[in-house]
């Protein structure tokens, strides 16, 4: 606050006491604010602490029966232990009465106030929190709080209880709280207990200590012992029993905790008593005999390999099949029955009557019963024993409870007895015929030129050990020209076979092969030899693609004039990088003429240097040595040979072999098409002709196919004029099937010598109306369709979009051109 202050000075005549002049001046006295809380709190606290206790009792006794005869006298000990346990509850509550004042001398508005209880530690027990709206400079306000229900047991004492209040001004105020000790309640500590028996009454039998008792239980481990004497004066046999009960009460509620009962046996025996014990054992013999098929399949089962391709993938498939053929199962049942007369007077004409029973999951249920068998007498304290079975029984269900019950009688005087033995039926001697069997796959025939290169998985799992059923799948990657292998020596003429040597080997690859000398400076021809692959799963490098044409056109007849040293002074040359003429015309015998320079260069300047050998072709096989001569061979792959690759998979087992085979047909393609000999029209041989249909004078045929039936296969003819196949040839077939997505007609030649060049289809649901191949509306190369090289091809697909639905009858005609090669 700001007070002025203010005040004038007057000067005055002392004559005249006139004012002569006057001055004034002001002060200004401020006051600044002065913010200021100041907390007072009292508090206070209780601690309630409840124990709820519980009590179990335990009754026993020994022994569990008695066996008295007349005049005899027995005693049951029975024992009591009682336990208490406890299960506590701990409410603590604090109130108090938190004093805020402003001490200030301004009025203070929203005053946030905390009470906090907390431990020793600093754990927060519990808080409070309200808001004073104003406060006048000098005034106070009280506030009241609780903190109820928490456990003082755990938390770390002693406890503190932090106020405070904030605004523009802030008070603090930590007071300590000290624990109180509990106001303690305790329900049911102590207990009592209330051991009755049941009435009892039996005419000869005394007994003494089977009245009612109370104990008091004052500790948390209570055992009381008493005993109770029976005495036999003459009671009837038989068996009678004798009931108590143990009740334990909480002595503040009355309320039953607890309650244990025992039974006791008073036995008192017959003048003669049968007692039977069996023992017994069950039997499950098991033999199984398996049986198994082995099938072997291959995909594709012919392939053929363009000029280009050097290495097809086949795939193989091996199912082996095991099948149960016989399960047969004998099950019998053994044992020995033990009859004792534990009376005191002999056993007349005992009588043992032996069942096999099995439990249904209700009721035991009798399924054999063996003929009775008389023991005879059995004198008192005696026994005899019976030995049964082996027994043969088929058992309704083998996974039942089975039990052998044993009845054994006395005639005179009566008396019965009888005993079980129990078991569940399990096998106990298995005997499994070809449950196993080994699986293995070798290659019986692979033909020279070809080698596997790749399977996959590599290496093949074989042999393996097969328990069941299994399918094996596997491929393999087959290379063509290719060959391996180490030649032990070679032996050689100069001059022979229309080549530089005529080498003979020995070893792999074992036989006589035109050969070439590919180094100039390198002497001597002598092995061993390592065997390596030109082609390599490609075609060769230039080098070896030179050498390849020259060699093939040499053979071919097309090198006038030239014999084979031309051609070694032309391989020389290649693979040299030059022509050394002077020197190394002179190295046969006779030297190679002077004036045949042009005609060894014209060799070398037109060698092709991408060509690629076909069937029919040479193909070269290089032989490296270390130190000697490496050497080229020649070899040729007919392109009328069939070629094929055999596979074998063999099943053993414990009684048979079996096996199956896939066999593969290996076609190559030629490398000049203009070989053909003579080329013709082919069509797939159907039940309508052209003439039929009225479209056409020439020949031909159109067949039918139904959508969803079985793979369909139509002969495929050339040159049948007149529809009259004896003029024609049969050079292979047609096979059309389908999936949901698609219509496959598959071209195949099977026919050595010929190729297919082109083919034309038609595919409609109702017949063509023209026999022109090229109107037919399908044929190679167009719309998608596979374009067919101009060497030919020994199979064609043509693929459809499959549009008809399961049922649908199409009418088909398939045309080809095809020729034949020399």
């Amino acid at each position: 606050m700001k007070y002025p202050l203010d005040n004038t000075v007057d000067i005055y005549g002392e004559d005249s006491e006139e004012i002569h002049d006057s001055d004034e001046e002001s002060v200004l006295i401020i006051v600044p604010p002065d913010n200021d809380l100041e907390i007072e709190n009292e508090h206070d606290m209780e601690w309630d602490k409840t124990k709820e206790y519980s009590w179990i009792i335990d009754k026993s006794v020994t022994p569990q029966s008695l066996t008295l005869d007349t005049g005899e006298s027995g005693t049951f000990n029975y024992t009591l232990v009682a336990t208490r346990s406890v299960e506590e509850t701990n409410i603590a509550t604090l109130t108090g009465v938190a004093t805020i004042s402003n001490t200030g001398n301004t009025t203070l508005t929203n005053i946030v106030v905390t009470i906090v209880l907390k431990d020793a530690i600093g754990s927060t027990i519990k808080s409070y929190n309200t808001i004073i709206i104003s406060l006048a400079p000098g005034n106070e306000q009280t506030i009241p709080y609780s903190f109820k229900g928490f456990n003082p047991g755990a938390f770390v004492a002693p406890f503190k209880v932090v106020a405070n209040a904030i605004d523009g001004a802030s008070g603090t105020n930590e007071t300590t709280q000290t624990v109180p000790s509990p106001n303690v309640t305790e329900i049911d500590e102590n207990a009592y207990v209330q051991d009755t028996f049941d009435p009892f009454s039996v005419a000869g039998l005394t007994l003494v200590g089977n009245e009612y008792k109370e104990w008091p239980v004052t500790t948390a481990s209570w055992t009381q012992s008493y005993s109770v004497t029976v005495a036999n004066a003459g009671a009837a046999p038989g068996e009678y029993s004798l009931h108590n009960t143990a009740v334990i009460y909480g002595q503040d509620t009355n309320d039953e905790y607890d309650r244990d009962d025992e039974t006791v046996t008073i036995v008192v025996s017959d003048t003669v008593t049968l007692e039977a014990v069996v023992e017994a054992e069950f039997s499950w013999k098991r033999s199984k005999v398996y049986s198994w098929e082995v099938e072997k399949e291959a995909s594709p089962v012919s392939i053929t390999y363009d000029l280009d391709e050097f290495e097809k993938e086949i795939d193989y498939t091996i199912t082996a099949t095991r099948t149960l053929e016989s399960d047969v199962s004998e099950h019998s049942y053994q044992g020995a029955v033990t009859v004792t007369n534990s009376g005191l007077s002999e056993a007349e004409n005992v009588k043992l009557v032996i069942e096999l029973q099995y439990y249904d999951g209700t009721n035991w249920i009798t399924i054999q019963m063996l003929p009775e068998v008389s023991l005879g007498s059995i004198s008192a304290g005696s026994y005899k024993v019976h030995n049964f079975g082996p027994s043969v029984f088929a058992p309704v269900d083998v996974s039942a409870e089975h039990k052998v019950v044993v009845i054994a009688s006395a005639d005179a005087p009566a008396n019965t007895a009888d005993a079980f033995y129990s078991s569940s039926l399990g096998v106990t001697s298995s005997e499994t015929t070809n449950a196993t069997a080994t699986l293995d796959d070798e290659f019986t025939y692979i033909p020279d030129g070809f080698q596997i290169v790749d399977t996959d998985p590599e290496p093949l799992p074989f042999p393996m050990e097969l328990t069941n059923t299994t399918i094996v799948q596997f491929s393999i990657t087959l290379r063509k020209f290719s060959y391996s292998g180490i030649v032990d020596d070679v032996s050689y003429e100069v001059g022979d076979l229309g080549a530089y040597l005529s080498a003979t080997v020995s070893g792999d690859m074992a036989g006589t092969y035109p050969g070439w000398c590919i180094e100039v400076n390198t002497s001597g021809i002598k092995g061993p030899y390592t065997i390596v692959d030109i082609y390599d799963g490609g075609a060769p490098d230039s080098k070896m693609a030179k050498i390849n044409f020259i060699l093939n056109t040499y053979r071919d007849g097309d090198y006038s004039g030239a014999d084979y040293r031309h051609i070694q002074l032309a391989i020389w040359a290649i693979m040299e990088g030059s022509l050394d003429w002077s020197s190394w015309r002179t190295m046969f015998d006779p030297d190679v003429p002077k004036k045949d320079k042009s005609l060894v260069e014209s060799i070398i300047s037109t060698a092709d240097d991408s060509f690629i050998p076909g069937c029919g072709d040479v193909v070269l096989i290089e032989a490296q040595s270390s130190n000697k001569q490496n050497l080229i061979l020649e070899t040729v792959l007919d392109c009328q040979e069939e070629f094929y690759i055999e596979n074998t998979a063999t099943l053993v087992t414990e009684t048979d072999e079996l096996w199956d085979e896939a066999v593969v047909e290996i076609k190559l393609t030629p490398t000049n098409p203009e070989t053909w000999i003579k080329e013709e029209t082919a069509w797939a041989k159907g039940n309508t002709t052209f003439i039929d249909l009225g479209i056409s004078n020439k020949w031909g045929w159109v067949f039918d196919y139904e959508i969803g039936q079985n793979k369909s296969q139509f002969e495929l003819w050339a040159g049948a004029a007149q529809n009259d196949t004896s003029k024609g040839t049969l050079v292979g077939y047609v096979e059309v099937y389908n999936d949901s997505d698609s219509l496959y007609v598959k071209y195949t030649i099977n026919e050595p010598g010929w190729v297919i060049l082109k083919t034309h289809l038609y595919v409609g649901e109702t017949n063509p109306t023209t026999a022109d191949p090229g109107q037919l509306g399908y044929q190679s190369g167009d719309s998608g369709q596979p374009v067919i090289s101009s060497s030919g091809v020994l199979s064609y697909t043509f693929e459809i979009d499959n549009g008809w639905t399961d049922g649908t009858d199409l009418k088909l005609a398939a045309h080809a051109e095809v020729a034949k090669y020399m």
